[in-house]
């Protein structure tokens, strides 16, 4: 069955610019204009909105979103053939040989899990079916004797990388890899590649909310609004304005069971194989540097796993540069020196978890 690879922690920024395409292609401006661009992929909505010289130019949009989908085909764990379909299929036999894209996303990835002590680890996909939430209704908790069944297939250090050979494995059965974590920000890192490639400096590439942009837009600086994580869908609880790098928001909010009080969400921390305690919501900013995108996605979710305190030490230990924010479940904000935005707090009527 074909299904996209979807994040493991639902990152949702909000564009507060107008995302709108001219009705009909004679409707658009004969010189330069903004673009507008949609396509859903990676089980999201991918947008882009570029600043081109002409109509014929709109075209690298679509060629931009086309790297998206063939991201989606090499980096799903859902997609026959994908290669991380095919290393998971492979877990605990022979290696794969893998795209040189995916080997090289799989060296970052895997340092990246390391660096974080884990609380980032792509091999978390054993325990997706413990919080699958397409049928809320008869979602029940885990029990602890399920968690401890799958969690010691939980570990980034068992991924067998041979550069040389370009292949990758996994050391043991039942093992998975996913990428959603970050590889939605390699897909936006991507799309931006080909739009700069084509000469394209004014851009804003937005996968779900996980964001990338150069340049400044149709009224200056992009601004790019962080979701209130009790509020109804595009209420902001602030406002970030970016001419280049990347914001990621990842919460708990996006996809949920609330049981007994008790709110399930699929940011699990892959240490324990327990629903992630550290945020509601954890928006991190990066400057431009390379890779801006998937940078941002990993710390996001990291950061919503180990919290603000923890959070901001490794995030700024690593990339000194950046900044973060998070609410944590008693709906205070927390932000590291110079993020600079104001946050509304969330109110704290209710169950702690349940908020």
């Amino acid at each position: 069955m074909r299904r996209p690879l979807q994040r493991a922690s639902a990152a949702l920024a909000l564009a507060l610019v107008a995302l709108t395409a001219p009705a009909h292609a004679e409707d658009a401006p004969a010189g330069p204009h903004f673009a507008y661009r949609a396509r859903g992929v990676m089980g999201t909505r991918f947008q882009i909105m570029a600043y081109v010289p002409d109509v014929a130019s709109e075209a690298v949009l679509d060629r931009a979103l086309d790297r998206v989908v063939e991201l989606d085909e090499l980096l799903s764990p859902w997609i026959a053939g994908s290669d991380v379909q095919k290393i998971n299929a492979a877990a605990g036999g022979e290696p794969v040989k893998v795209a040189p894209l995916t080997l090289a996303l799989m060296q970052r990835t895997r340092a990246f899990c390391e660096a974080t002590g884990r609380a980032f680890d792509p091999t978390f996909f054993p325990l997706s079916p413990l919080y699958d939430f397409r049928d809320p209704a008869h979602f029940r908790p885990p029990l602890e004797a399920d968690i401890a069944r799958v969690l010691p297939l939980i570990d980034c250090r068992d991924i067998a990388i041979d550069v040389a050979a370009g292949t990758v494995g996994l050391k043991r059965h039942g093992m998975g890899l996913h990428l959603g974590g970050n590889a939605k920000g390699t897909a936006l890192d991507e799309a931006a590649k080909v739009l700069e490639a084509a000469g394209v400096t004014r851009y804003y590439v937005d996968g779900g909310g996980d964001i990338v942009v150069h340049g400044d837009g149709p009224k200056g600086p992009w601004r790019v609004g962080i979701q209130a994580p009790r509020a109804a869908r595009g209420e902001a609880a602030g406002v970030i304005k970016a001419s280049g790098g990347a914001v990621v928001t990842s919460g708990d909010y996006e996809r949920f069971v609330v049981v007994d009080g008790v709110r399930y969400s699929h940011i699990v921390d892959p240490r324990t194989g327990k629903p992630a305690t550290g945020c509601m919501s954890a928006t991190v900013k990066v400057p431009p540097m390379p890779r801006a995108g998937e940078v941002a996605d990993g710390w996001a979710t990291t950061v919503c796993v180990l919290g603000a305190e923890r959070g901001f030490a490794l995030l700024l230990e690593h990339l000194p540069g950046a900044g973060a924010a998070v609410i944590d479940l008693d709906g205070k904000v927390h932000e590291t020196p110079g993020f600079g935005v104001p946050i509304a707090p969330v109110p704290t009527e209710g169950s702690p978890h349940e908020r």
